[in-house]
C-alpha cells in the first residue's frame, strides 16, 4: 500500500512502525522559535518545524524521508546541500551529543555558518532517532591570537627548512641563475612561469617562491590542470570559494595549457580586471611545454610569463644528487622503525652513473622502493632496481609516451564515435567526458 505523505499544514509525518515516528509532541516543536528537525536511526528526516522551513527555504514534505548524508558534489542551494549540512557524524550515531559547525553556500549570497546541535534519542536497544537544532552564526568570531599548536609550529619550521632559498644547492651555474631569479620573484607579485622537464622540481621551486615572499603565512594551492575534468577545474577556480578568488594566497597551476580556452580567457579577464587589493591570489605556473602547440591563448601566455624561469633537468646538476638523495631518503623512510640515512659507496656509483630521464620523480620512486627492501640503515646496491645494476654504461631509455597516448586516445575516440553512430554527445557519455572536451580532442587530433 502506498505510504501516506506528511500533512503539509502541520508538517507532521504519518505514524508507522518506526519508534521515532510517533510525534505527539510535534506541536511543542512547532511553537519553538529555533529551527528544529528530527531524524530516525537511518538518518532520514521525519520532522522539521516551520522555523526550519523558513531558514532553509524548503518545505517539509519535500525533505520527508530524505537521507542526511555527506555529498561532495552537492550543488550550492540544492536540497542535497542542506542534507549534507545536517548529516550527523559517527559520534552522533554512536549516541554522543555534539555540536558541529557547517558551511552553507547559497548562490548569489555570502556563505553562512550553522552550528548544528545533535541530541541522540536512545532506547533499550540503541539509537531511536536524533533531534537537531540549528543556530545561525552571524559572523565567525575573530578571537585574540592564540599560540600555535606545537605540531603546526614544527610543520612551519620544516617548511622553512625545506623551501628556504638558503638551502637551494647552487654549485651548478644554471642553478645559481635560477636562485637569483627566485630571489627576485619572491620580492615581486607578478606571475611566474617555470619551464622544465617533468619531475625537474618546478612545484618545489614554486613553493620556495611562496615561502620566501611576504605571503608565506597564507595558503599555497597547487592545481593539476592535466588530470581534472573541465567542470571540476572551473569549480575549483571560480566556484564558491574559488581558488582564483583567494586574496593573499598563492595559486600554482600545473600544466596550465590543459585548461580549456574558455577558462584561460576567464582567468585573463579576472587577473587583468582585478586590482591587487580586490581579492586575487599570486599566480605561479609550471609546464613541460617549450612551445604550446597552439593550445594557449596568446593573452593567457602573456599573463603567466612576465617572469619565466628555465629549470635544468637533474642530469645537468648531478653534483646536487647528495642534496636531493638526503631529503628524499628522509621522506621515503619516514614510516620505518629504523630510518634509512644514506647510500653505500657502490650504490652511489650506480646512482651517479644513471641519467635520470624521469628527474626527481624517478629518483624518489627508486629510493622509496630501495627503502622498502633495505635491511639496514643504508641502501645497498642489491636494493636498487635492475636497470641501475646493469653492467657497463646504462643507455638512456626513451619511451615515446606522447605518441603512445595519442594513438590510444585516437583509437578510443574512433571506437566511441563508431559505437555512437556519429552522435558526439553519446560518444562523450561512453567515454565519461564532457561533449566540449570530446570536440576539442577530435579537432586537435585531426589537425595534427
Amino acid at each position: 500500500m502506498a505510504e501516506t505523505p506528511p500533512n503539509p499544514s502541520t508538517n507532521l509525518p504519518p505514524g508507522g512502525d518506526d519508534p521515532a515516528a510517533d510525534f505527539r509532541w510535534a506541536a511543542f516543536f512547532q511553537r519553538s522559535t529555533e529551527p528544529l528537525f528530527v531524524l530516525n536511526r537511518r538518518r532520514q528526516i521525519l520532522f522539521v518545524n516551520r522555523v526550519w522551513e523558513g531558514l532553509t527555504g524548503l518545505v517539509g514534505r519535500d525533505v520527508y524521508k530524505r537521507v542526511c548524508k555527506r555529498q561532495r558534489d552537492a550543488e550550492p542551494g540544492s536540497i542535497e546541500a542542506v542534507l549534507n549540512a545536517l548529516s550527523p557524524s559517527r559520534e552522533v550515531m554512536a549516541g554522543r551529543q555534539i555540536r558541529a559547525r557547517r558551511l552553507i553556500v547559497q548562490p548569489g549570497s555570502a556563505p553562512v555558518w550553522w552550528d548544528v546541535d545533535y541530541f541522540p534519542l536512545l532506547g533499550p536497544h540503541g539509537l531511536l532517532g536524533i533531534v537537531g537544532k540549528i543556530h545561525v552564526v552571524q559572523s565567525v568570531p575573530t578571537s585574540r591570537p592564540q599560540p600555535l599548536p606545537e605540531k603546526l609550529t614544527a610543520l612551519r619550521q620544516r617548511l622553512v627548512a625545506t623551501y628556504g632559498l638558503q638551502h637551494l644547492p647552487t654549485e651548478v651555474p644554471a642553478m645559481r641563475r635560477v636562485a637569483e631569479q627566485l630571489r627576485l620573484a619572491s620580492g615581486a607579485t607578478v606571475p611566474v612561469l617555470l619551464v622544465g622537464e617533468s619531475g625537474a622540481g618546478k612545484e618545489w621551486l614554486a613553493r620556495t617562491i611562496h615561502h620566501e615572499s611576504a605571503q608565506r603565512e597564507n595558503p599555497f594551492v597547487a592545481l593539476d590542470c592535466g588530470h581534472l575534468p573541465d567542470k571540476a577545474l572551473a569549480w575549483a577556480l571560480f566556484g564558491p570559494p574559488g581558488f582564483a578568488q583567494r586574496a593573499g594566497a598563492t595559486l600554482y597551476l600545473q600544466e596550465p595549457f590543459h585548461l580549456p580556452r574558455e577558462l584561460q580567457s576567464r582567468l585573463c579577464e579576472h587577473f587583468t580586471r582585478q586590482t591587487e587589493d580586490a581579492g586575487r591570489p599570486r599566480l605561479l605556473a609550471g609546464t613541460t611545454a617549450a612551445s604550446d602547440g597552439g593550445r594557449w591563448l596568446e593573452e593567457f601566455h602573456c599573463l603567466l610569463s612576465p617572469v619565466t624561469i628555465q629549470v635544468p633537468p637533474l642530469r645537468e646538476r648531478v653534483v646536487n644528487l647528495p642534496f636531493f638523495v638526503d631529503r628524499l631518503l628522509e621522506r621515503a623512510s619516514s614510516g620505518r622503525d629504523t630510518p634509512v640515512s644514506g647510500l653505500s659507496d657502490e650504490s652511489w656509483e650506480l646512482v651517479r652513473a644513471y641519467s635520470w630521464p624521469g628527474n626527481l620523480h624517478e629518483l624518489y620512486a627508486v629510493l622509496a622502493a630501495a627503502c622498502r627492501r633495505a635491511k639496514s640503515n643504508r641502501v645497498e646496491a642489491a636494493d636498487l632496481p635492475w636497470f641501475l645494476r646493469t653492467p657497463g654504461p646504462v643507455p638512456e631509455r626513451t619511451i615515446p609516451l606522447d605518441k603512445i597516448l595519442e594513438q590510444v586516445e585516437r583509437r578510443l575516440l574512433q571506437w566511441a564515435l563508431a559505437a555512437a553512430k556519429g552522435n558526439k554527445s553519446k560518444a562523450a557519455e561512453l567515454l565519461e567526458i564532457l561533449r566540449p572536451r570530446l570536440l576539442r580532442r577530435v579537432d586537435a587530433l585531426e589537425n595534427e
